[in-house]
């Protein structure tokens, strides 16, 4: 049957795999455990350096947010004030927003 899995096939091949990985010594663990540790540090290292520019982009944003919300909202008081003293002055009713 095209597109069938031969369970014989897979169940050789775990065999073979299982067979092979009892046969290494602890040397070769750990030259492998070597191998890998290198290859995961070297492709982590960009990642950690973009990782550190996204934080730092981030902290820049939440400051540049701070100010503006602060910005607006000092303008807003004062305008708040404005219109109360015209309001005072004009003897009208404060709206009601």
């Amino acid at each position: 049957m095209p597109g069938s899995v031969d369970i014989v096939q897979v169940v050789e091949k775990i065999h073979f795999t299982v067979y092979i990985l009892s046969m290494l010594t602890k040397s070769d663990i750990r030259q492998i455990d070597t191998v890998v540790s290198k290859r995961i540090t070297r492709e982590i290292k960009p990642v950690k350096r973009d990782i550190g520019t996204i934080k730092s982009d981030a902290a820049q944003i939440r400051k540049d947010v701070k100010t503006l919300v602060n910005y607006f909202d000092r303008e807003y008081l004062e305008l708040r004030a404005r219109i109360e003293r015209i309001e005072t002055h004009l003897q009208i009713e404060p709206s009601s927003s």
